[in-house]
């Protein structure tokens, strides 16, 4: 596997359990791509996306500054 994907819904704080869990299973497996996922923002205000966009930069920044992070609607 040379990549990962992780999901995150915006209708849910961040970090749940989970997402740490497969970070850690990410780390395990050496893989030195991920693309982050920020989906259900259309359920939330403009606001809340955007504090928990800035929530999961400073939760992924240290150890997988490597990630690319964006957004889904619907």
């Amino acid at each position: 596997m040379d990549g990962a994907l992780l999901l995150i819904a915006a209708n849910e704080s961040c970090p749940q359990p989970q997402t740490s869990e497969h970070l850690a299973a990410v780390e395990i497996m050496r893989l030195q791509h991920i693309i982050i996922l920020q989906n259900k923002v259309d359920l939330i205000q403009e606001n809340a996306a955007i504090n928990q966009h800035e929530a999961i930069q400073k939760f992924i920044q240290v150890c997988y500054h490597y990630a690319i992070f964006t957004h889904l609607i619907g």
